[in-house]
């Protein structure tokens, strides 16, 4: 099966076959929470269908953007100087 018989919209998520059948993706395309098939034609095989419903799944997970990661920051440290530090009883067992 050709993509040119597919139109994608990347926008609303949805993918458009020739022969009308549409599948919409919800959350993430790459890993959607829900995915709606509809307009399924007349006289059309649950085999076909399936197809239909995998080639549309990968177009739009296909034409997803993935955002680059950011790096994660670090909290900021407070670094004390070796003279800022605060002095502190030593215990020592040496008598």
């Amino acid at each position: 099966m050709s993509t040119n018989e597919w139109d994608v919209n990347m926008d609303s998520q949805l993918a458009t076959h020739a022969s009308g059948f549409t599948v919409r993706v919800d959350g993430n395309p790459r890993s959607p929470t829900g995915v709606s098939p509809n307009n399924v034609p007349a006289g059309m095989n649950v085999a076909e269908q399936a197809r239909l419903l995998r080639i549309g799944m990968d177009l739009i997970a296909k034409g997803a953007v993935s955002k680059p990661k950011r790096p994660a920051v670090k909290p900021a440290r407070r670094v004390l100087a070796e003279n800022h530090k605060p002095k502190r009883p030593v215990l020592s067992l040496k008598k």
